[in-house]
């Protein structure tokens, strides 16, 4: 331990307190003799390595070849994971193991799982189960969930692979919310789920097994550095491209037109308004608001895509042709600021 280092020593000590719970070793512990999971997940970008995969960009020159990343090199793991993967490997007859990914780099994160060594003999994959002929299947499952998409559907998927209910696993995830969710769509499930906002670290797995252990399931075990210190606010968000986003917080644009009716269900309700990334080639709006100098299509100085930029009230929805039909598409496309043939097939009232 002297020569791996003082960070070594805290992981000593707190791996000791852990196995020494999972063993029933201290007296009233809650972390009695079967209450660790049967299934721990992990995602894997940003939370067992470094960085996310989509980030990473083949060396100039061979952007053409098959080109993966290499651990140690272009990736690197989080510290703490080499011991918390040798532990789990320790106990793989009643702890399985499994990775839920959302990154579209599939190749290159089977390509890394298959680097991680965990002892001589065995790589995270086949401790997953891995796929193909060199794998250790353990109960013949695969529990290598990498795909785009719900992580939802990873679980779901995990479920059927092991025959374990979504109560029996553990899942750590460094996105706490998000458009899919994440920690807290998976805790839905009934999945307890681990918020690494640093990565897989000591003190986060610690808090997992311990959180585990104490019966919490269908919730989040929410990092005590992201917690919130002043009251938080709920409400519907959407995105919408720029000029449009700006027309409608200046109060330019009143009728927002989609081809479905995501809106209905706002009735009445404020709703944030999220600058998209990428702009709306839409120059037809200034002679429709019959204003061409007009600045409305300006923000305040600071604002970036992606910024919830303000906060609008959703009124009713109506098919587009029956409000033309009641007060001309003149008027229809005014409010849209977008021609007839550009208007999506519902609208909406905003102010």
């Amino acid at each position: 331990l002297a020569r791996r280092g003082p960070w070594m020593w805290r992981w000593a000590c707190l791996a000791a307190t852990v196995e020494g719970l999972a063993s029933g070793g201290v007296r009233g512990s809650p972390m009695a003799s079967g209450a660790l999971p049967k299934l721990v997940v992990f995602d894997l970008d940003a939370t067992l390595w470094k960085p996310e995969l989509y980030t990473l960009r083949p060396p100039a020159g061979r952007e053409g070849e098959s080109w993966r990343p290499t651990l140690g090199v272009d990736v690197q793991l989080v510290d703490g994971v080499p011991e918390i993967l040798e532990w789990l490997a320790a106990r793989s007859e009643t702890v399985r193991v499994a990775v839920a990914s959302r990154t579209q780099r599939r190749a290159w994160a089977r390509g890394l799982l298959r680097q991680i060594a965990i002892g001589e003999d065995l790589t995270l994959e086949k401790l997953c189960g891995g796929s193909g002929p060199s794998a250790l299947r353990n109960r013949g499952e695969n529990r290598v969930q990498i795909f785009p998409g719900d992580k939802q559907a990873h679980f779901e998927n995990l479920a059927r692979a092991t025959g374990l209910g979504m109560d029996d696993m553990l899942f750590f995830d460094d996105a706490l919310d998000g458009r899919y969710g994440n920690c807290e769509r998976v805790a839905k499930l009934g999945v307890l789920a681990v918020h690494t906002p640093n990565g897989l670290t000591a003190e986060r797995w610690a808090a997992g097994l311990s959180e585990y252990a104490a019966g919490r399931r269908g919730t989040v075990v929410r990092d005590p550095s992201t917690a919130p210190t002043e009251a938080v606010v709920t409400m519907p968000c959407f995105s919408m491209a720029l000029p449009f986003a700006s027309l409608l917080l200046n109060g330019a644009k009143t009728i927002e037109t989609r081809n479905s009716k995501m809106f209905q269900n706002l009735n009445g309700l404020d709703v944030c308004v999220r600058l998209g990334h990428k702009d709306w080639d839409a120059p037809a709006w200034r002679d429709l608001c019959g204003d061409p100098l007009s600045t409305a299509d300006a923000l305040p100085p600071g604002f970036k895509r992606g910024a919830l930029a303000g906060v609008v009230t959703v009124g009713e929805t109506l098919p587009v042709e029956r409000l033309a039909a009641e007060r001309g598409w003149p008027h229809v496309e005014r409010a849209a600021l977008a021609s007839r043939d550009a208007c999506g097939r519902y609208a909406t009232f905003v102010s």
